[in-house]
């Protein structure tokens, strides 16, 4: 079996069964590094993150923290697919990454259509990983950050009526102090219409 068919294989297992996942990386400790290096868009972090597999993603981080930066192809960093998919818990754990893998920085990347994490939160409707991002203090840069179209994430929580974004948004006093509420986007609209 290649590195990548065990990556892959590890996946569809109940989430609390490691022991398939940690056998191979006893056996061979560069593992990981083979299916990143196989692969030509993925790394076995972006998989986990992906399909909200959380212990694969918490054993993997442990392991190799340097893939939490990692973008797909598409830009996609693990930040970005476990946002959208609001697998708040693995997001808890890729913020809490120390050291020269700071994961807080992956929030602000921005895919190839310029959406940072929080524009994915809110144009998958995801409610709770907005609430983490948010809370794991992010600053009014990036709060303000416009998509391709240019929509801050305010813009596009009333766009798509996600009411419960809006008032976290607008109710939180510290994001509230920070949102630039008159920012107009790409079609001349401004929240300060409101």
């Amino acid at each position: 079996m290649s590195s990548e068919e065990w990556i892959r294989g590890c996946l569809p297992l109940p989430r609390r069964n490691l022991d398939a996942f940690n056998e191979p990386l006893a056996e061979d400790p560069l593992v990981l590094e083979r299916v990143y290096f196989r692969s030509s868009s993925e790394t076995p972090l972006q998989i986990a993150s992906l399909v909200g597999r959380t212990n694969f993603a918490k054993e993997i981080i442990r392991r190799r923290p340097e893939f939490a930066i990692e973008l797909n192809k598409d830009g996609f960093s693990p930040i970005h697919m476990a946002s959208a998919n609001e697998y708040v818990e693995i997001v808890e754990e890729l913020l809490m990454i120390q050291g020269g893998c700071n994961c807080s920085d992956c929030v602000a990347e921005v895919t190839f259509r310029s959406l940072t994490a929080l524009h994915l939160a809110v144009k998958n409707n995801q409610f709770e990983a907005l609430k983490v991002l948010v809370q794991g203090h992010i600053g009014g840069q990036l709060l303000n950050a416009k998509d391709s179209n240019g929509n801050t994430v305010l813009h596009l929580a009333i766009t798509l009526k996600q009411h419960q974004a809006v008032k976290f948004l607008l109710s939180n006093q510290t994001v509230n102090e920070e949102v630039e509420v008159n920012a107009k986007n790409a079609s001349n609209f401004s929240l300060g219409c409101l």
